[in-house]
């Protein structure tokens, strides 16, 4: 005879008003997770904490639920709402321990979520980061999420890497800026351009969209990183004959043992002379120069931008697993949940 699914409550969860019992649940969950994702170790109880309140902006705001069982936490789902002009999309994570899978735990916490797709006109719901063949990806398969966008892992061990890699030489034409915290004010305009060029970074069948850079926006997130302590450097590639930016590269270092790659991106006018590379090189060298501490750089490429991926294996990095980006319609999860099911497999999604 089968066991008794566990009753499982779920709430809302406020990250910033948690207290210290239920941040430790959050953080054990988080351990005995992790690895459905990355195979890179989990950071520390302040590190984990600080990644939870202050997230990235790119997928714009968040709302949190946790399911709990005899009072500890047991699951959490993570809302992002995409903030460009007219999104229908919301993005989720969900991550359940391995002890409650196939239990109800994750369909508990979607069906808890669906007012808040259906009070801001989300109709589609993506899970990103599920790793190819993972628990997630069987547990979003058997709610009727497909596959819309694949994407690596790769890993830059920024210690043991041969330094001769980044011994790239100059491209003509070209000069290279590094900063932490701002842009020059001769550069944010043209530093907000060349932003705008990640959008032909390929996202396969996904309708995710990055929102438009502007110098406004540029200077928003410069004041937001400021007030919560985080440091994100910048190198370009600027041509001389303009004075404008051609190409930047991005890495966000709130934690001190890893730099996580953020923005990489070339003007169209502006490629196939290796400038994705020079300013690649130029991070590395830069981060093993006066971080001893850091040990690692993390990057996420889409599996069909092959030119990235060969230029971030020039600079050392190696490809360690991939990823998959399922899509559902909420109106179909919705029918589904209401169904009445209760089997699901709990993954990190």
């Amino acid at each position: 005879m089968a066991s008794a699914l566990p009753v499982v409550d779920v709430q809302a969860f406020d990250v910033h008003r948690a207290g210290q019992d239920e941040l430790a649940d959050y953080y054990q969950l988080w351990l005995a997770s992790y690895h459905d994702w990355s195979d890179e170790p989990l950071g520390d109880y302040d590190t984990t904490i600080t990644m939870l309140r202050s997230p990235f902006t790119t997928f714009g705001p968040e709302l949190h639920w946790a399911a709990y069982h005899d009072g500890h936490m047991v699951g959490h789902l993570k809302l992002s709402f995409p903030e460009e002009e007219g999104s229908t999309l919301s993005m989720a994570k969900i991550t359940v321990h391995p002890d409650f899978r196939r239990r109800g735990a994750a369909t508990a916490l979607l069906r808890n979520a669906l007012p808040a797709l259906r009070s801001r006109g989300r109709t589609t719901l993506d899970a990103w980061s599920l790793t190819k063949g993972g628990p997630g990806h069987q547990w979003a398969a058997n709610r009727g999420f497909t596959p819309v966008h694949e994407t690596v892992m790769q890993r830059l061990a920024i210690n043991d890497v041969d330094g001769s890699l980044w011994d790239v030489p100059a491209v003509p034409g070209y000069r290279t800026i590094s900063w932490n915290d701002s842009a020059p004010d001769e550069l944010v305009a043209s530093y907000a351009a060349v932003q705008d060029a990640i959008q032909d970074a390929p996202l396969g069948n996904t309708s995710f969209r990055y929102a438009r850079w502007t110098i406004e926006r540029v200077r928003q997130a410069e004041a937001a990183r400021r007030e919560k302590g985080i440091e994100q450097r910048v190198v370009v590639a600027v041509c001389e004959s303009t004075g404008e930016v051609a190409g930047y590269t991005e890495v966000d270092l709130r934690r001190k043992d890893r730099a996580l790659q953020l923005g990489t991106a070339v003007l169209p006018a502006h490629r196939g002379h290796g400038l994705g590379r020079l300013i690649k090189a130029q991070m590395a060298r830069w981060l093993r120069s006066d971080r001893p501490e850091l040990d690692r750089v993390l990057t996420t490429t889409a599996s069909s931008n092959t030119h990235m991926i060969r230029v971030n294996h020039q600079i050392g990095f190696t490809t360690t697993r991939t990823m998959l980006v399922v899509s559902g319609s909420v109106d179909a999860l919705e029918e589904q949940l209401n169904q009445g099911g209760q089997q699901d497999i709990g993954g990190v999604g």
